[in-house]
This record gives structure tokens, sequence and C-alpha cells, in this order.
């Protein structure tokens, strides 16, 4: 009997200790699991992350050119190019410029066509009673193609009227410019789309030039960053029509074509699109479940689309699941072995886990080495220098440099296309460039026009850079500049102790036309004069309410500091970033600062 209660005992402890055992491994199985789940969860969603960040960068790259080629062709043709502090923009007729032949609108849109790889048509519709001696049907609509490098060019106004085109009709009532939704192409197939900006003359439309860009580039980019072998990476219009997608068949129609999509893209993730948020939810269809990751195309209020499958995602974590039930089995029938066997002796069990190396960030040595270091030399030349730039991620697009040779000072500020590691090479080549051609040329205007022929000539992901380059001869005063499609610098005069803006041709960016005939200006810079050089991330600094800082104010803050006598460039320039500062407030900064101030005291 005692030796039964014993038995007894024994066998209630074993059971005890094995229950107690099985819930503690079962217990820190679940928590090893929950927190991998967590851990992958968190990498998709980094990995997703960068493939978007990656598309919209090559999507608004292209959509940039797009537009840079419809403004430079209307400043070339027509007159001037206008931005407001939203960045619309318009072509101002110009009085000055002659009106163009047919035969030369033809010669510069197939000029623009053939310089452009990502263009793949242009046409410019005129009011009828602009070109009354062209007899078409329809009024004189010149447009050129280049279609799977075949160029054509025809006058559309002999056979379609395109005043009721939304290209044509919404930019009219706009009056700046717009990107139309796209369409399909039946000759190719292909989606298109197209950015069209209005000519004015005296509030009228004279005429409309669109820019046609085809989606199929797109198309292969969301192949190319497919995060998963299944993931499909699709993009959509503002009217969630998909002009982007690995099945053809899918192209131009709407998600509620399709019941699966139709069911996920509920009124509130269609709304967080339609604002241009970033979210995820979750799909099921076909016995399968899927994570559908959005995010905008800010410049065109398009969708991209990556629909991940969960299995291929929580893969090893399932696999894991099934690991350690076996594991945690085998645990539970050891342990019940041993101490029925073997009461005096335990065996402990760990389970190890794998840590997820995580990526690392990428240095700013590159661009910061580059640069004028700091401090300054207060005076070079009977000059006062100072330079200021800050990124606004580790490393940038923005530039400054300045250098004396032969009594001359050389110096430049630029702006390179998008942000992060991508403009920051781009900055560092084109900042070499500048570098050994002045080395040996001192015309402005031949600098330009060399830097931009290398640049135009290896430009393999359509990426271009703005630029004032300027050179100065102090003992002359005079100073030989050149404006590539940059911000017009700000000119103080110390005779009547006013700033304003100094007048600049209508160059374009670098690297965007080979041989584009780039023009250089001169101006003199007397005793106490000034030229205060900026990027666009001071004029479009953002509040917290997203209100730019804009032209008017950064120019009574620039002549605002030379009200105040005895003040070198290094000080002016502080001034005016302390400025810059009170306006943002602590909304997030979201483009590089790049300063450059140049005062002569000869």
């Amino acid at each position: 009997m005692k030796q039964a209660r014993r038995k007894k005992t024994f066998l209630d402890l074993t059971l005890y200790i094995v229950l107690i055992g099985g819930i503690v491994l079962t217990t820190g199985f679940g928590i090893s699991l929950f927190i991998s789940g967590q851990e992958v969860t968190e990498e998709v969603d980094k990995k997703v992350s960068r493939d978007v960040d990656y598309l919209q960068a090559f999507i608004d790259g292209n959509l940039n050119i797009i537009e840079t080629v419809a403004h430079s062709l209307g400043s070339m043709l027509f007159g001037d190019l206008v931005t407001d502090d939203s960045g619309n923009a318009c072509i101002i007729l110009s009085d000055s410029l002659p009106k163009a032949s047919p035969q030369k609108i033809y010669a510069a849109m197939t000029k623009f066509v053939t310089a452009n790889p990502a263009v793949c048509g242009i046409a410019i519709e005129f009011d009828p009673s602009v070109y009354p001696e062209v007899k078409s049907k329809y009024g004189f609509t010149p447009y050129v193609t280049n279609v799977s490098g075949k160029l054509l060019s025809h006058d559309l106004g002999e056979m379609t009227y395109s005043f009721d085109w939304e290209w044509y009709k919404v930019t009219s009532e706009l009056g700046h410019g717009y990107w139309a939704s796209p369409f399909q192409d039946s000759s190719i197939g292909h989606v298109i789309a197209c950015y069209s900006v209005p000519v004015l003359r005296d509030g009228s439309v004279y005429a409309v030039i669109a820019v046609d860009i085809d989606t199929e580039a797109f198309t292969r980019k969301c192949a190319e960053i497919s995060p998963y072998p299944n993931a499909q990476v699709a993009l959509l219009d503002r009217n969630f029509n998909f002009i982007s997608h690995p099945d053809p068949g899918y192209l131009m129609k709407n998600v509620s074509d399709f019941e699966e999509e139709n069911a996920a893209f509920t009124d509130e993730v269609k709304r967080k699109m339609s604002l241009g948020m970033t979210g995820n939810f979750s799909l099921s269809y076909g016995r399968k479940d899927f994570i559908y990751y959005f995010a905008p195309v800010t410049r065109t209020g398009w969708i991209i689309s990556i629909e991940c499958p969960k299995d291929e995602i929580f893969g090893g974590v399932d696999h894991m699941l099934f690991s350690t039930t076996i594991i945690a089995l085998v645990c539970i029938l050891l342990i019940s072995l041993i101490l029925t066997g073997l009461f005096r002796r335990f065996q402990k069990i760990f389970i190890s886990e794998a840590s997820i190396e995580k990526d690392l960030s990428t240095a700013s040595l590159i661009q910061n080495g580059m640069l004028p270091r700091d401090p300054l030399p207060e005076d070079c030349l009977g000059l006062s220098l100072s330079g200021f730039l800050k990124p606004a991620k580790l490393v940038g697009g923005d530039l400054f440099y300045h250098f004396c040779r032969d009594g001359k000072l050389f110096f430049c500020i630029g702006d390179v296309s998008g942000k992060g590691v991508s403009a920051s090479l781009y900055m560092v080549t084109t900042l070499a460039l500048f570098l050994n051609i002045t080395r040996r040329e001192d015309d402005a205007r031949k600098i330009v026009t060399e830097t931009n022929a290398l640049l135009a000539s290896k430009n393999f992901y359509s990426m271009f850079c703005t630029m004032f380059l300027g050179v100065f001869d102090p003992e002359t005063g005079r100073l030989d500049y050149c404006n590539a499609g940059h911000n017009r610098p700000i000119l103080f005069r110390a005779s009547d102790g006013k700033a304003s803006f100094l007048d600049v041709k209508a160059n374009i960016a670098m690297g965007i036309m080979e041989d584009f005939p780039f023009v250089s200006e001169e101006v003199y810079l007397n005793r106490g004069d000034a030229l205060f050089l900026y990027t666009d991330g001071v004029t479009e600094a953002e509040d917290t309410g997203k209100a730019l800082f804009g032209d008017a104010a950064t120019l009574e803050t620039v002549d605002r500091t030379f009200r105040i006598p005895g003040l070198d460039a290094g000080a002016r320039i502080e001034r005016i970033y302390e400025a810059l500062q009170k306006h943002t407030g602590k909304a997030a900064q979201n483009d590089d600062i790049t300063m450059l101030m140049i005062q002569n005291r000869k």
C-alpha cells in the first residue's frame, strides 16, 4: 500500500512536472514565434518601402523630364516659363519672339523628341486664329512621334478635333500644366501618359503643348523590383485603372472590373489612396492570402500597388512553427522518460533564434569631402564668401563650389533631380566635371555647354542638374555667368541699397539635351555689391501647414540682412537661415537647403 502510494505520488509528480514543462516550452516557443513573426513583418515593410522609394524616384524622374521638355520647348518657341508657389507652370507668349513658322515648329519638336528617349510624342494644339494660313480641317495641330525608333510627323488637325480632348480642355480651363488621364494606344497596346502646358496670350489660350510618355518603361521597372517571386507590382491611375501590370490583360481596366480587387478596394482604401497616403491591407482570393501595399506618385495622383503572397512572406515562420511543435513534443517525451528512468538527472534544452541583419545606412562622407570645407576664408581676392549646405537625408543632390584661378573667382551652385544616394553620386559627377573643365576654361557658357554635353551623353537614368555658374574678375568687377535652369540669384546693389532678382536667360537644366545652345550673360559688381545664390530647398521650405517660404519672402529676407551694415557673407547667411527656421518651425525638412553668398569688398 505504501509502495503504491509512493508510486502514485511519483507518477503525479512526473505528470505535474511534464505538464509544467510542456506549458513552459509551449509558451516559450509561442513567444519566439510571435517575435519572429513581428521581425518578419517589419523586414517586409522595410523591403517594400525601399522598393517603393526606388520606383517612385524612377517614375518621378521620368515624369520630371517630360515636364521639363514641355516647358523648354514652350520657352524656346513662344516665351517665358512662369510657375506659381505651388509649382504650376504656364508659358507666357513673348512679344519679343517672332511668330514661329510651321517648319520651325516641326523642327523644334523633332529635336526634342529625338533628344529625349523618354518622350514618345509631342503635339501642339493652336487656337484656330493663330495659323489661318495652314488649311487644316480642325486647326493647325503639329504632331511628332517616335515609336520603336520610327520618327513620324503630321498635322492632327487634318483628321481629329482635339479641342474636346482632356489634355487640351482641362489644361485650358486650369491655365497651367496638367497630367491627363492615361490612355491605351491601340497601335502598340501600350498605355500612354500625357503632360500638357498652356501658352497664354493676354490671359487667353494661344496654344497647348502636350508631351507623351510610354508607361512601358514603368512596367519593366515594376517587374525588376518585385520583392517576391509571385508578387505583383502594378501602377494605377487616379481613377483606379491599371496603367501597368504584369498581365497585359489588366491594362486600362478598373479595379471594379475584377471581383477580388473590387471587394478589397473599399471606400476607405480608395479614400486613402486618393489622398496620396501610404498603407497596406489584407486580400484573399483563390484560397490564397495576400498583403497589398500601396503608395502614391504625387506628381500625377497615380498609385503604386504591390501584392505579396503571405505564404512567401511567412513561409519561414510557418516552417518554424512546424519544427518547434515537433521539438516541443520530443522534449516533453524526453522529460517523461528522464523522470521515469533517471529522476536525478535533468537536461536543459535551449533554442536559439536567428538574428536578421539590418541594412547599413549610407555614409555621407562622399558629399562632405567634395564641398569647400568650413570655416571658409573671410577674404578671397577682396571678396567675402560663405556657403551653406544641409541635405534633407544623409546625403543629397545639392552642390556648391568656389575657387580662385589666375585672379578670377570660379563658383557654382546646383541642384540634382531626386534625393538620396543616386542624387549624391550624380552631384559628385557634376562637381568633378566642373572642377576639371574650369581648370582650363574661363568662359561661363563654354563651361556649362561642355559639362552638359558630358552629362547628357551618359545619362542612362534620365537625371539632370540645374546650375548657376559664374566667373568673376575682381579687377574689373565683371561677372560672366550662365544659368542652366536654376533659381534666379538675388543681386544687392550698394548704390541704392536694394536687393532684386538677377535677370537670367531661360536655359534648360544640364543633362537633358546634349547639344542645347546655352546663352551666357554678364553683370558688373561694384564695391559693396553682393550676390546671393540658393537652391529651391530655400524657397520651397514648408511650415507645418505646408505653406512655402516662397520667392517674395526670400527676397525680403535677403534685403533685410543688408540693412545691417558691417556683416560678412557668413553672418548674412546665418540671418537668412534663422528666418527660414522660423518659418518652418517643427516641420520636417523636405529638401536639401543650399546657399552661397558673395560680397565684393574691393
